[in-house]
């Protein structure tokens, strides 16, 4: 429960949240980057559910849909969980929401025998970059690609 009576649910997303994901949004201004979070939301996340090659969590505020977090797990690599997004709806930053999904995924990662959470972040996007140092994470350059940072978080 929420100041002002509103009530925040944590649960699973499936290809049948279709609609709530296709009106999605996150894009802000000043972070292209959002442009491209805000499509996978709207347009591949059901489809890449559907198919099981994700699985997601989504944060309700009473009914509408304010939060996503999304990762993988890869054959070869079974013991890492990578973080393929977490977003949060324009309009919602800074209340939490961010932090408390990627702490269900923390938490589903050891539940689930992972070793580590993993998630390729964009360099200038400093929330993200704090919430994974609050969480613990190893932020180091990735050879290569001067726009994004890669983050593990050991379990």
């Amino acid at each position: 429960m929420m100041a002002g009576g509103a009530t925040l649910r944590l649960g699973p997303l499936a290809a049948d949240h279709q609609d709530e994901l296709a009106t999605f949004r996150c894009r802000q201004f000043k972070a292209p980057w959002t442009d491209g979070i805000e499509e996978l939301v709207q347009t591949r996340l059901a489809g890449e559910l559907e198919l099981g090659a994700i699985e997601a969590l989504g944060l309700w505020r009473d009914d509408l849909l304010v939060g996503v977090v999304a990762w993988s797990r890869q054959p070869a690599r079974p013991e890492v969980l990578h973080c393929v997004l977490l977003a949060v709806r324009t309009g919602h930053l800074r209340r939490g929401h961010g932090m408390r999904l990627k702490s269900a995924l923390l938490e589903h990662g050891r539940a689930a025998g992972a070793l580590a959470i993993e998630s390729d972040v964009h360099f200038d996007n400093d929330p993200m970059l704090e919430l994974n140092l609050k969480l613990g994470a190893n932020i180091e350059r990735i050879s290569g690609d001067p726009d994004y940072l890669f983050c593990v978080i050991r379990l």
